[in-house]
């Protein structure tokens, strides 16, 4: 009962939590205190809309789900340098508004989603 959530190093937090993201359907809730569940989160290749319905669970931004769109338009509807930019930066736009995880587990969080909607995983 005297542990402290908050006395442990955020890089063990970070590398705890992304062992349990991975896969082809991600379950996960935030952390002590303010626990968010969001729970599966599974997208059907090329369905954009339900790639739009896990990112916004996420709590990205309409504006930037829309930055994601012309990039994956750009890039021919494919895997391309402009989404794979678009992923670099948008790590750190998971859970702006509630869900709190590093700028890694949240890259790796929407690169999981983007493999799925590309049919890549």
């Amino acid at each position: 009962m005297g542990d402290k959530a908050s006395a442990v190093p955020l890089e063990k937090v970070e590398s705890a939590v992304s062992h349990y993201i991975y896969g082809g359907v991600n379950v996960f809730g935030g952390n002590v205190g303010n626990v968010t569940q969001i729970g599966e989160i599974s997208i059907q290749a090329g369905d954009f809309g339900g790639l739009v319905e896990a990112l916004k669970k996420l709590e990205v931004s309409d504006a930037e789900i829309e930055k994601l769109k012309n990039a994956i338009n750009a890039d021919h509807k494919g895997f391309g340098t402009r989404t794979k930019e678009w992923l670099k930066k948008a790590g750190e736009l998971v859970g702006k508004g509630g869900v709190k995880v590093g700028r890694a587990v949240g890259t790796e969080v929407l690169k999981e989603l983007l493999l799925q909607y590309f049919d890549l995983k």
